[in-house]
C-alpha cells in the first residue's frame, strides 16, 4: 500500500524551531509505515486587547507561519527525501484544530520540552488536552529523543487489568510486531501511602502480586497467539503507577497508555498520563480505550499470617494511566 493510500501522521509545529525530536519520530514512523506527513501550524485567533491583536497583522503572522513550516519540511526531507510532506496553516484554538485535523490522520505527533516550562509551545497541558479528546492516538515526543534503539526496540504498555485495556493492548502488540521489537505489559499497584506503610506481611504482598500477574497474563492469551514471534514480558510491580511508568520510560523506546472515556466528549486525562506527557524520557502514545464494560475484575485477598476464616474478595486496584 502506498503512502497516499494510508492515513498520514499529523505533526503540530509551534512558534519555535524546537521540533527536531517530533520530526525525527515522524520521519522514522512515516518511512517505516509508508505514510505521508502533514505539518500544521495553528495561528491563534487574536482576542481584542491582546498583544497579537494590537501588534501582529494577519499578513505578518502568515509569513512567520510559512517560514516555520518551510524549515520543518526541509528538516523532514533531510531525514528522508522520499517522504510525502504537506504543510498547512490554520487559525483557531490549538486544541480544537489539532483534534479536528487528527480525525483524518493515523495519529497526532507533538513534542514536549523538558527545559523551562515558560518556553514550551506544545507543553504538557496542550498535549494533555489534545490527548483527552482525540479520536486517534496522540504521541508526545520528548525534545531530547533522537531515534529508536537499533536492533530490537523495546515497548512498554501500561494496563489497568480489565477489559478497557483491549484497544491499547491491540495497538501495543501491533506496534511491537511491526518494529520487530519486544514488549513489556506493565501493571502497577499500591495502597494509599498511609496504609501501604502499615502492611507488614511480606508473604501476603508476594501472593497478591502473583495473583495480579496471573490476572494480567490471562488477558493476553489471544494476542500472544496472534503474535507468536513477539517476545512479551508481564511486569507487575508494587509501586505508585506514575513512578513505575516514569521508570519504565528510562529503558523503553515507546510507552503506550490507554485513555478511558468517549473521544467525542470533553474529558480529563488521567493524572499519570499528564505526568508522563511532561516527564517521560521516551515517546508516549495515548490511545483512546473507552470505558470498561464489565468493571474491575476480582481477586481473593490473601489472608494475613495468623488470621482465620474465608479470604475476602476485593477489586484489583492497579494504577490508572
Amino acid at each position: 500500500m502506498s503512502s497516499s493510500e494510508r492515513k498520514p501522521l499529523l505533526v503540530g509545529i509551534g512558534a519555535s524551531d524546537g521540533h527536531g525530536a517530533a520530526l525525527c519520530y515522524a520521519a522514522d514512523a512515516a518511512s517505516r509505515e509508508s505514510r505521508g506527513v502533514v505539518l500544521v501550524h495553528v495561528l491563534p485567533a487574536p482576542s481584542h486587547g491582546t498583544p497579537e491583536a494590537a501588534l501582529l497583522t494577519s499578513e505578518a503572522a502568515g509569513l512567520v507561519a510559512e517560514d516555520l513550516l518551510h524549515r520543518a519540511r526541509d528538516r523532514l526531507l533531510a531525514l528522508d527525501g522520499g517522504l510525502e510532506v504537506e504543510a498547512m496553516t490554520r487559525r483557531g484554538q490549538v486544541t480544537d484544530v489539532l483534534v479536528e485535523l487528527g480525525r483524518s490522520a493515523d495519529r497526532v505527533v507533538l513534542e514536549h520540552r523538558q527545559q523551562s516550562r515558560l518556553h514550551r509551545v506544545f507543553n504538557g497541558s496542550v498535549a494533555a488536552r489534545v490527548a483527552a479528546r482525540s479520536p486517534v492516538p496522540v504521541v508526545s515526543v520528548p525534545e531530547f529523543w533522537a531515534s529508536w534503539t537499533e536492533g530490537h526496540p523495546h515497548l512498554t504498555v501500561g494496563v489497568h487489568g480489565d477489559d478497557s485495556d483491549g484497544p491499547v493492548l491491540d495497538r501495543a502488540f501491533a506496534a511491537a510486531s511491526s518494529l520487530q521489537g519486544t514488549l513489556t505489559v506493565l501493571h502497577a499497584w499500591s495502597l494509599p501511602p498511609l496504609y501501604d506503610a502499615a502492611v507488614v506481611d511480606r508473604a501476603a504482598l508476594r501472593v497478591w502480586g502473583l495473583s495480579l500477574r496471573d490476572l494480567v497474563t490471562d488477558g493476553l492469551e489471544t494476542r500472544r497467539t496472534a503474535h507468536p514471534d513477539l517476545e512479551v514480558r508481564v511486569d507487575v510491580v508494587h509501586m505508585r503507577t506514575v513512578d513505575a511508568l516514569v521508570n519504565a520510560s528510562r529503558h523503553s523506546d515507546l510507552l503506550l497508555l490507554g485513555r478511558s472515556g468517549q473521544p467525542q466528549q470533553p474529558t480529563r486525562l488521567g493524572s499519570s498520563s499528564r505526568v508522563l506527557i511532561r516527564e517521560s524520557l521516551c515517546p508516549v502514545e495515548i490511545v483512546a480505550t473507552g470505558p470498561s464494560r464489565s468493571g474491575p475484575r476480582h481477586l481473593v485477598a490473601p489472608a494475613a499470617a495468623g488470621e482465620r476464616g474465608d479470604a475476602t474478595p476485593v477489586h484489583s486496584r492497579g494504577g490508572s494511566p
